[in-house]
């Protein structure tokens, strides 16, 4: 189908229009798991067109922080529909993949180069095998931004092109001056504060607040949020010291990089983003200038959750420059 073809769902009838892809996600979307090489359990979720001559290429998603397949159900649907494969990896520390923590709520990683090295092995063990012949992109949001791209400046030659929507390119630390927040890393690593959550971050309490969430669609942030209460493996809520320490050494990292990037990437950035520091995305594009910019000036974080008029502006961007690097390829 062509992307131009599909029925963007309105926020009147969104319940509705998620109920009746459900038969889909049941039936024709597949999940599995694989084993990293330091022995985590990593889940997974996938879909191939039935009609293989049709397919325009693979999608490979990489989510944010905190986040699961399910918060992806409606983008994953809109990229079968378009005639493109999807992969889905959640990463470790997210919805049913393995810890390194007993507590649900909470994001523990020692290294971005473990969500790093989890990536490759799911590109090498599972896409690999299973993706149908022709072009491979990829998409991924907020905290997955980071991942992709110190996977790209690494791997150049992997993807036909890349999606960053709303990149955590630097870690937001609130209200924390920039000279005292190494200070504050050096406290937390002498106490051995890794696995507690930094400060104003908890565990999952059940309260839904739509009014300060990163998304501008309320039945979006409902049918997303009723899936967390609904299953433990989706609670995961609050940030420890040792996943902002992990962050802050990663966004030097892919900075100093920045010049091995070969792959051709569009970045779409939100106006009214408060969750991320958005002097990494200003610095990275300094440092790119020839990276693809779209802006949605008055969305929240959550750009696939945003307004009517965002999203259906979201959705033609995406699949708009898709369709350019493939058409180019072919010349």
């Amino acid at each position: 189908m062509d992307w131009r073809q599909i029925e963007i769902f309105r926020e009147e009838n969104f319940e509705e229009k998620m109920e009746g892809i459900r038969p889909w996600l049941e039936s024709t979307v597949r999940e599995g798991y694989f084993y990293t090489t330091d022995a985590l359990r990593l889940h997974y979720h996938y879909c191939i067109p039935t009609d293989s001559d049709d397919i325009k290429g693979t999608i490979v998603m990489v989510h944010g922080f905190c986040e699961f397949f399910g918060k992806y159900h409606e983008m994953a649907y809109y990229f079968y529909q378009a005639g493109y494969a999807f992969f889905f990896l959640e990463q470790r520390g997210h919805g049913f993949s393995d810890r390194l923590t007993e507590n649900l709520s909470k994001v523990v990683v020692n290294s971005y180069e473990e969500y790093v090295q989890d990536f490759r092995e799911f590109m090498h063990f599972v896409v690999r095998s299973k993706k149908p012949d022709g072009p491979m992109y990829l998409y991924s949001h907020s905290m997955g931004g980071m991942v992709s791209m110190l996977y790209l400046e690494k791997n150049p030659n992997i993807f036909d092109g890349a999606v960053l929507s709303s990149p955590m390119l630097a870690v937001n630390t609130g209200k924390i001056p920039d000279w005292l927040v190494p200070a504050c890393s050096g406290v937390a690593r002498l106490l051995r504060w890794e696995e507690r959550y930094c400060p104003r971050q908890h565990d999952f309490d059940g309260v839904a607040r739509p009014e300060i969430s990163s998304a501008s669609s309320i039945p979006r942030y409902m049918y997303q949020f009723k899936q967390r209460v609904e299953h433990v493996e989706y609670q995961t809520s609050g940030a420890t010291y040792s996943w902002i320490m992990a962050g802050l050494k990663a966004q030097k990292i892919l900075q100093d990089r920045a010049k091995l990037l070969e792959t051709p990437v569009l970045m779409c950035r939100a106006g009214a983003d408060t969750m991320v520091d958005m002097r990494g995305q200003e610095e990275f594009l300094r440092r790119r200038p020839d990276i693809r910019v779209v802006e949605f000036p008055d969305a929240r974080h959550e750009i696939y959750n945003s307004t009517p008029e965002n999203i259906q502006r979201y959705y033609k961007e995406i699949f708009t420059f898709f369709e350019e690097l493939s058409e180019k390829n072919r010349k």
